[in-house]
C-alpha cells in the first residue's frame, strides 16, 4: 500500500492511500451504498464493460438500481 497527502483545498477528503486490485475491490466491496459500490467494483473486476452507464432510484432509505446499459 502507498500513501500520500490530499491536495491542498480539498476539504472532504482526510486521507489518500493505493491498493492493489485484489485488496482494492475487498474493500470497496463494503461500501454500503449500491450506487457507489456496483459500477466500481463492476468496472474494475471486468463484469462490466467501461463506459456501463447505472441509474438509481434513492428514495431517502432504499437505492434501487433502475436500469443499466
Amino acid at each position: 500500500m502507498e500513501t500520500g497527502e490530499p491536495a491542498p483545498g480539498d476539504d472532504d477528503i482526510d486521507g489518500a492511500a493505493f491498493f492493489g486490485l485484489p485488496a482494492a475491490l475487498r474493500l470497496l466491496g463494503r461500501l454500503d451504498s449500491p450506487a457507489q459500490r456496483e459500477p466500481i467494483v463492476g468496472y474494475l473486476s471486468g463484469e462490466v464493460a467501461p463506459g456501463t452507464m447505472w441509474l438509481y432510484r434513492n428514495d431517502g432509505t432504499d437505492e434501487t438500481l433502475v436500469a443499466r446499459w
